[in-house]
């Protein structure tokens, strides 16, 4: 074992979290050397950020409740950590924190750890012998084992009704639409219809801002197209400030709209492009700017690291339940029954009453193709 300069973490909190000061400690000379004689120094490494909610959930895991050493690098205050999170995350090819290692082997992220301590694997295979305690009896078939213990006073929802856990495909579709919708605003600010569209974004953001994509005819929208694809499940704190960011554009691009002074439509048009802009990088290219500054709200401190805690404990339930429900191999009965389940959650939208047996409809549904493809009966 490297004698190696380290400190107990000063995260409150936190167990046996041991923070890695002094990298020339390690062989090697460069750092790339170094960083690998430290991931192979020690049992538990990992290259994390000392801010970073994700980073902090999986020292939780693995030091608090499990109750391993962690040796943990922080590359945001370690003067060598810029160069050890580029040659660590460009060689594993995994470009977040925390990056997790056992044994020298890389598991993954916080995600990916849960996922393994759910499925009893990360303390039967990858942590055997490291850990102190007892381990639970019969992990595989014990269900309770498998559930991540957490302090309520620690965990938050988002304000109002926004979910936890958002379908980021449904987000990048509302984005696109966002885009054409903003972009036509712009293009035609002189036109009394151009106008009223920032309007309707007003109104659309303000819906998402509240409740997410459930009650927004824009959301409905992209969670109707969307719906053939498997979700790609996000966290939705940030994703409710964009969406804050968004009302916030539409709010002054309509106020300079109406307003009467030389050149307030043109003010307004410069708003709704600023819309545009931010929604076709969401849309197109994945990149969320009110994410990145509600990364840079935890990261100074203005929002609490604890957002993220409900996401990071249930999204391994909730991409278990979607295959459980919807992971047949039968692709017909897939698209069936998720169509059915999104007009079930939005029959509210319709005014025919056949939409309330919606639920009943997709029973049948995946009955049938339980037994096989069947032609439907005539009514």
């Amino acid at each position: 074992m490297v004698d190696v300069e380290a400190q107990e973490a000063p995260a409150e909190g936190m167990k046996n979290i041991i923070d890695v000061t002094d990298l020339d400690s390690y062989g090697g000379e460069t750092v790339d050397e170094k960083a690998d004689s430290l991931i192979a120094a020690h049992p538990v490494v990992l290259i994390s950020k000392t801010w970073c909610p994700f980073s902090r959930d999986a020292k939780d895991l693995l030091g608090t409740q499990i109750g391993v050493e962690v040796y943990s690098l922080e590359v945001n205050t370690h003067p060598q950590g810029g160069a050890v999170f580029k040659y660590v995350s460009d060689k594993y090819e995994h470009h977040t924190v925390p990056m997790v290692f056992i044994k020298g082997e890389f598991i993954g992220g916080c995600d990916d750890t849960k996922a393994l301590y759910k499925s009893g694997e990360l303390e039967r295979t990858y942590l055997k012998g490291l850990i102190g305690r007892k381990q639970t009896k019969d992990t595989e078939t014990l269900e309770t084992a498998k559930l991540i213990p957490k302090e309520r006073s620690t965990a938050m929802n988002p304000p109002l009704w926004f979910p936890n856990q958002v379908n980021n495909l449904v987000v990048r579709c509302v984005g696109l639409q966002v885009f054409c919708l903003s972009a036509i605003s712009t293009a035609f600010y002189y036109k009394i219809w151009g106008r009223y569209l920032a309007v309707g974004l007003l109104v659309d953001f303000a819906i998402r801002l509240v409740a997410g994509s459930s009650l927004s005819p824009l959301g409905m929208n992209a969670t109707f197209i969307t719906s053939f694809f498997k979700p790609d499940f996000r966290p939705g704190p940030p994703k409710q400030f964009a969406a804050f960011c968004g009302l916030f554009f539409s709010l002054l691009g309509t106020l300079f709209y109406f307003l009467t002074f030389d050149g307030h439509d043109i003010v307004g048009a410069i708003w709704m492009a600023m819309l545009a802009f931010a929604a076709g990088l969401e849309g197109f290219l994945d990149f969320c700017l009110g994410c990145l500054f509600y990364g840079f709200g935890i990261q100074f401190g203005l929002i609490p690291d604890s957002v993220y805690r409900i996401y990071t404990a249930s999204r391994q339930e909730i991409v278990e339940s979607w295959d459980y429900k919807f992971g047949d191999s039968n692709g017909t009965y897939q698209i069936c029954c998720i169509q059915l389940d999104w007009i079930r959650s939005h029959r509210f939208v319709f005014g025919s009453s056949k939409i309330y047996s919606a639920s009943s409809d997709t029973r049948r549904y995946r009955s049938k193709f339980r037994r096989g493809p069947q032609v439907p009966e005539e009514d």
